[in-house]
């Protein structure tokens, strides 16, 4: 942010505790977030609870019954505070479903940018039209 003099900040994070302090410290930002399907992340949040166990726990395995339980906990958790950021009506915030995007990158672009009031400008719409066209397929086999 510093170094872009205040132009641009893009944060990639799982962290919706920090939204809340990044809207007071930058009042003029704009926020996304995605949300998917706890059961679609259960295999990756898995995977790396299965390895923080057992790097930090003496090579300790998390049981699937308490990785489970606890991952649901933490979607109520996390879904409760994503909806309080995201659910008081401000114009700068826009939830999408990464299932929605998936199905359609170019109209789901269009709305977060339509939500924050920004024109698509020529150079982006040709770019956003021929990544429509390479990504038709991705992830297609999946079952998001």
């Amino acid at each position: 942010y510093r170094r872009g003099k205040g132009r641009c900040l893009l944060s990639k994070s799982h962290l919706i505790e920090f939204m809340f302090i990044l809207e007071r410290k930058i009042p003029s930002a704009t926020f996304v977030g995605t949300v998917r399907n706890p059961k679609d992340t259960f295999v990756s949040w898995y995977a790396l609870a299965q390895a923080a166990s057992f790097v930090m726990g003496g090579k300790w395995a998390l049981p699937v019954e308490s990785a489970s339980r606890a991952h649901l906990r933490f979607w109520d958790l996390f879904a409760g505070a994503e909806m309080k950021f995201f659910g008081d009506g401000d114009k700068k915030k826009t939830l999408v479903s990464f299932k929605d995007y998936i199905k359609d990158q170019e109209a789901t672009v269009r709305r977060i940018y339509a939500n924050m009031g920004v024109e698509i400008s020529k150079d982006f719409e040709m770019a956003l039209k021929d990544d429509a066209e390479r990504h038709a397929n991705y992830k297609a086999k999946r079952g998001y």
